[in-house]
């Protein structure tokens, strides 16, 4: 999968940003957190990448259990963002 397709680049822009700041403003474990949090969220958008890949692969018409999986796969990654 292209790198191109993958939809964390805005968190991964915004999360470069704070680090920025926190590498002038703050301590250096708070740099460190943020490179944690960032790297956990950047993991699971590319799970659900791949989950979501892997769930137009085997099945290419629509169908209601797959789109459940999208939903699941897609709300890891809200979580993991919204605890980051």
């Amino acid at each position: 999968m292209p790198w191109s397709t993958i939809s964390a680049w805005p968190e991964l822009m915004l999360s470069l940003g704070v680090l920025t700041a926190a590498l002038f403003a703050r301590d250096w474990i708070d740099s460190v957190l943020i490179v944690v949090v960032t790297t956990l969220v950047l993991v699971a958008e590319i799970m659900n990448s791949a989950i979501e890949a892997l769930c137009d692969f085997v099945e290419t018409r629509h169908d209601e259990k797959i789109g459940i999986i999208k939903g699941i796969a897609a709300a890891g990654v809200g979580i993991a963002a919204m605890f980051a």
